[in-house]
């Protein structure tokens, strides 16, 4: 089964559901272990609140800030709670604020000015290529809404907005290509340093862990000492198995080594970390090639899938990066990380309009249940709403 595959798709209903018996599975959990808390701080008094599931401390007894902050921690940690828990949606809806206060009201400005003429088009035009939407969806898109309001079919703010979620919501929807379902289910990860592949592995696995699956983890960037320890410590956090070598080791000998050891001991899924190394595509070819290679030597019947991630940070780098990486492996689909960070994230346009390739998994945060499934309805509407 494909990685992408195992990923649910749940509606806002069900993550309101999910916010609201979080709700009130935080609020008992904290009123249980008051007392812990009060007799570990060595404190007279506390002020309880639970207020927009977030325990807050009063700050009157002058309870130390850290002291309260890491016992908290601990005895939500202790009960298998999140303190903080928020809808799918919020979340995504929050992690998306600085491009939508950014792109979106921009658009909402241009437009309530009222007419849609030359100059209203001009601006939209700049607005969308300063937000990295892309010079050629910006010239289709501008084309479009000129035709559109010309035949009186757009004649407010309101009808454009609805018109360009429709057609963001078009770019996004490319297929996902079926792959053939085999276990284990195999998955190499690629991108530049620093665009968050470690952890978005972890992240991967935790979701994986959390239903049920047997997860291995293969440090296969083998030339940094960090990126090996940082895998470690997700192995030990998700409680997945890790396969590594030391430093410097070739990066296929591990790859080789994990797949027999992900046969043997029966994994569900088997998650790769490779290196990030861009300055000569050559060698990073003949890399990923000969870590393909390997795979299929333990076992042809395994189908590999290819997972790019992407720092959404990084802007146009991002989609000069994307176009690297398509040059020399074949990509199935695109991790979009840290949106939560940027006030360009319609970066992700031109990525999935150029590459023909559809995004997955979109990062909005730094907790593990930050990354989630792409939906592209959701996406929009809480870009746009």
């Amino acid at each position: 089964m494909a990685l992408w595959k195992f990923f649910t798709k749940k509606s806002k209903k069900d993550d309101k559901n999910e916010c609201v018996e979080n709700k009130e599975q935080n609020k008992h959990e904290v009123e249980d272990n008051k007392e812990d808390l009060i007799e570990n701080t060595k404190e007279e008094k506390t002020k309880d609140i639970i207020e927009n599931n977030n325990v807050k401390i009063n700050e009157e007894i002058g309870i130390n800030d850290e002291i309260v902050e890491e016992k908290t921690k601990i005895i939500a940690e202790s009960n298998n709670i999140e303190l903080s828990k928020e809808s799918w949606f919020a979340r995504l809806k929050k992690g998306l604020s600085k491009t939508r206060d950014s792109f979106t009201y921009n658009v909402r400005k241009i437009l309530n000015f009222g007419e849609i003429d030359a100059d209203t088009l001009e601006e939209l035009e700049e607005l969308f290529i300063q937000s990295d939407i892309g010079t050629n969806i910006t010239f289709d898109l501008i084309e479009k809404i000129e035709k559109q309001s010309i035949l009186g079919k757009l004649k407010n703010s309101d009808e454009v907005i609805s018109f360009l979620k429709k057609e963001f919501i078009k770019t996004l929807e490319i297929e996902t290509r079926e792959k053939k379902s085999t276990k284990p289910s195999v998955t190499l990860v690629v991108g530049v340093n620093g665009v968050g592949k470690t952890t978005t592995i972890g992240k991967l696995a935790h979701h994986l862990k959390k239903g049920g699956s047997k997860v291995m983890m293969i440090a296969g960037d083998t030339f940094r000492a960090a990126a090996i320890e940082q895998l470690e410590i997700w192995a030990k956090r998700t409680d997945s198995v890790i396969v590594k070598h030391n430093e410097g080791a070739d990066s296929a000998s591990v790859v080789f080594d994990g797949i027999n050891s992900g046969i043997s001991k029966n994994m569900d899924f088997i998650l790769i970390d490779t290196a990030g190394r861009l300055h000569n595509k050559v060698n990073l070819m003949k890399e990923l090639e000969k870590i393909k290679n390997v795979i299929k030597k333990a076992n042809d019947n395994i189908e590999i899938e290819t997972l790019l991630v992407i720092d959404s940070t990084s802007g146009q780098n991002g989609l000069i990066q994307a176009r690297s990486f398509k040059q020399v492996v074949d990509i199935d689909g695109i991790i979009l990380t840290k949106l939560d960070g940027t006030a360009k994230g319609g970066i992700i346009f031109p990525i999935v309009s150029e590459l023909k390739v559809p995004v997955v998994f979109i990062g909005v945060g730094e907790g593990v249940d930050d990354l989630r499934f792409f939906d592209s309805e959701d996406f929009i509407s809480a870009l746009f709403d």
